[in-house]
């Protein structure tokens, strides 16, 4: 009777061991799996924004003949707030603060697209937007892996 009492103890003990070990693997696994897609779409958003604002200053500079059409600065402004958006969902998973930095860098290339004087400054400034993605990319590959 007391070997069926403690066999029966030590299974429920083991056996709540394992359920919580899975659960916690659960949970890690969905974690992983929401910052790789926030993480993904904030690269995303932050090259169309970065896209969208090379044709503006194109167009601005009269490098670009074909007009743009009247809604592409509500498109600009669509973008912007899209990437800010992906910016906050970066700020609420990240686990490390470190990704926070590299992820406003971006966002302040691209902001600074509108500044360039000529179309030197304008590659620079579109490189510079690029190389800035991809060392929030590299931060955030790291966390995830």
């Amino acid at each position: 009777m007391v070997g069926t009492l403690l066999g029966s103890a030590l299974t429920y003990v083991f056996q709540r061991r394992t359920a919580g070990r899975a659960e916690q693997f659960a949970r890690d696994e969905r974690l992983r799996r929401d910052r790789v897609s926030a993480y993904s779409a904030f690269a995303e958003a932050v090259m169309a924004y970065r896209h969208e604002e090379l044709q503006v200053w194109l167009h601005r500079h009269g490098e670009l003949i074909h007009p743009l059409p009247e809604r592409f600065e509500v498109e600009q402004g669509r973008l912007r707030s899209l990437a800010l958006r992906a910016r906050y969902r970066v700020q609420l998973l990240a686990d490390e603060p470190r990704l926070i930095e590299p992820a406003d860098h971006s966002l302040d290339a691209v902001a600074r697209i509108h500044q360039a004087n000529d179309a030197t400054e304008l590659m620079e400034h579109g490189e510079r937007t690029e190389q800035r993605v991809e060392d929030f990319v590299r931060a955030a590959a790291a966390e995830v892996r």
